[in-house]
């Protein structure tokens, strides 16, 4: 996987460029790391402009806090976590406020890949519609594996547990899914 090495290397050059002064050099990590958040957002949100703000939000509190950070190497996931926790946030402060449904339109992505076949999007929306059953923690474990190819070690770090409970978790929720898939008449 050539392009992910080569994503992670771009990242890493332009988040040590920012730390020595080059502030410009953020823009690179959005660019590198926008569509990425957007796709984890939308599974928790449901919204594209929902999910959109909380990518900002997100970039922002990680730049602002950056300083912080004592490893680059563990951005991706401390971003990640920033991300997922803006969003249970959101999603618990929409629910008391009862501010009406979150919208039902389940999109991956703004720009949809073309040779993904229809039978294919609608697997992939049933299985999405199905993680509504999860747990949030098992929810941001699939979610993160799914959108994101990140190892075990960093959903963990993401989500604030060990490595063996994002494992467990993450075999848990694959086998709810698959009753939950199987009940709505979808192969799994």
């Amino acid at each position: 996987m050539q392009a992910k090495s080569t994503d992670d290397e771009a990242l890493l050059a332009a988040l040590r460029q920012v730390r020595d002064g080059h502030i410009q050099a953020y823009g690179r990590v959005v660019e590198l790391l926008q569509r990425p958040l957007f796709r984890v957002l939308m599974r928790y949100l449901h919204n594209a402009e929902d999910a959109m703000d909380l990518v900002q939000q997100s970039l922002l509190r990680a730049f602002e806090e950056l300083p912080k950070l004592q490893r680059v190497e563990a951005f991706r996931p401390w971003l990640f976590r920033i991300a997922t926790n803006l969003a249970l946030s959101s999603l618990r402060q929409a629910s008391r406020h009862a501010q009406g449904e979150l919208d039902a339109e389940r999109h991956a992505s703004p720009s949809p890949n073309a040779e993904q076949t229809l039978s294919q999007a609608q697997e992939r929306e049933a299985l999405y519609a199905a993680l509504d059953v999860l747990s949030p923690s098992q929810r941001a474990v699939v979610v993160l594996r799914l959108e994101t190819e990140l190892g075990y070690a960093e959903i963990a770090e993401s989500v604030g547990s060990t490595e063996n409970a994002a494992r467990v978790h993450f075999h848990n929720a694959v086998r709810r899914l698959r009753d939950e898939l199987r009940d709505r008449g979808v192969s799994a």
